[in-house]
């Protein structure tokens, strides 16, 4: 019988550490304005450049005049 009465304890133990070390569901995200403004633009020129539905692939992320003889090279 006493060993049931300490299997319990620690099962009530260990079952509270559930609780005690759980996380909390809770995000803040905080930014600022510009950012709001950025993505409707970004969203606008999305819905303008794909509404085709077709796929899209991005050939070069770095300095914009390179990016530019790049596309110009692989104008057809």
């Amino acid at each position: 019988m006493l060993s049931l009465k300490k299997n319990f304890i620690k099962a009530i133990i260990l079952f509270s550490f559930n609780f005690c070390l759980g996380q909390n569901g809770v995000l803040k995200i905080t930014h600022e304005n510009k950012l709001d403004s950025i993505l409707a633009l970004k969203k606008e020129v999305n819905k303008d450049a794909f509404t085709s539905g077709q796929y899209t692939i991005q050939i070069f992320s770095g300095n914009f005049n390179d990016g530019q003889e790049l596309f110009e090279k692989l104008k057809i």
